[in-house]
């Protein structure tokens, strides 16, 4: 197992333990980075397991008892895509873990996407052994969402970050049907419909309750889709928030500097700042 051990305090300190087998591994020396106007911690490559899923660690300097957010990056992107977002999350008081995970760009399944992201979710629960916030951005959130509704234990709150959450209708709408999704989902709809209920949260969504709260700007074409997933949380008795950003597009939303995107770094703070307590 990896461990990370913490002392939060004025100075943070972390160091870097490899315990696999007994064996103890590099301890490289935290670096410091602005996040807007405060002093951020940052543990670079942190693995969630003893693969090649890593992720880097955005820890604020003087907090007691920082909230946990475990924080994913699109379907086809790379964990850099939200340093700036991370380091502003941890700058508003939480501790971010900005996680690599296997995904449609590495060329990987879908199944090994829920694999890498339920992995990160349980180091964070056993590194720091507080509840987690899981985040996810844009598509990212589909994959997400899944290992959510599946395991018991993967979250104690979901926020979608302008997300896509799946298919309301049936058949597969063809808009989502090409060769790169064929390969993430494992065949052609036509062929396994099986496959592809599997990997859609709307008929997943049959299990006991959990936390989504789903944040979406006003001017983002995933508006309507993140409506419609909303109700069908509620439907089935899942305790599930909107929230609307004013003058806020897709990837605005992400965006620290831009108004969108510091509301949406007050929100998210705001709810793991409420799982914690």
């Amino acid at each position: 197992m990896w461990a990370l051990t913490t002392n939060t305090g004025k100075h943070v300190r972390r160091r870097l333990v490899e315990t696999v087998n007994g064996v103890i591994g590099t301890r490289p020396e935290p670096t410091y980075a602005d996040g807007l106007g405060k002093d951020i911690e940052i543990v670079r490559a942190f693995p969630a397991d003893s693969s090649s899923v890593v992720g880097d660690v955005y820890s604020p300097d003087a907090v007691d008892r920082a909230p946990v957010v475990v924080m994913l990056h699109g379907c086809c992107g790379m964990r850099e895509d939200l340093t700036r977002y991370s380091l502003a999350v941890a700058g508003a008081g939480s501790l971010v873990y900005n996680v690599s995970w296997r995904c449609l760009r590495t060329g990987d399944s879908i199944r090994q996407s829920i694999k890498d992201i339920t992995a990160a979710v349980k180091v964070a629960h056993d590194v720091w052994e507080r509840p987690v916030t899981l985040a996810a951005w844009s598509d990212g959130a589909l994959p997400a969402t899944l290992a959510m509704l599946e395991g018991e234990s993967t979250g104690d709150a979901f926020v979608g970050l302008s997300g896509f959450y799946g298919w309301a209708q049936s058949p597969v709408p063809s808009e989502v049907v090409n060769r790169r999704t064929i390969s993430y989902i494992g065949d052609d709809p036509k062929r396994s419909p099986t496959l592809w209920s599997a990997a859609n949260p709307y008929e997943r969504l049959a299990v006991p309750p959990r936390r989504f709260a789903l944040f979406v700007g006003e001017r983002d074409l995933a508006l309507g889709d993140t409506l419609r997933f909303h109700a069908a949380l509620e439907s089935q008795e899942h305790h599930a928030s909107v929230e609307i950003l004013e003058e806020c597009e897709h990837s605005t939303l992400v965006v620290p500097r831009l108004p969108a995107g510091r509301e949406s770094v007050a929100r998210l703070t705001s709810i793991a700042r409420e799982i914690d307590t």
